[in-house]
């Protein structure tokens, strides 16, 4: 992946479960606004009002993480349920 991309997927007990790319679907990660080079510990992001949802985050994936992310979408009820349908969560 290059080094920030959008990533879909849902909110699932407060982690971010990736949906795409199909090759990371169901690879559950933390999100974080912090880039990889940080003087401090990494501060996730809490995902809680997001839970059950799906949602769109733009950030650099590197293994357990997506850092320098951002949220930029979410979905409502309709196209989360459509979401899961899709990919079969």
């Amino acid at each position: 992946m290059n080094n920030s991309d959008q990533h879909l997927g849902l909110v699932k007990e407060g982690k971010f479960m990736l949906l795409t790319p199909e090759s990371y679907k169901g690879k559950v990660v933390s999100v974080t606004e912090d880039s990889m080079v940080v003087g401090r510990q990494i501060q996730e992001i809490d995902l809680g009002e997001y839970e059950g949802t799906a949602i769109m985050i733009e950030g650099e994936y590197r293994g357990d993480w997506i850092y320098a992310a951002h949220i930029i979408d979410q979905a409502g009820p309709i196209l989360t349920a459509l979401v899961q349908k899709a990919y079969n969560k």
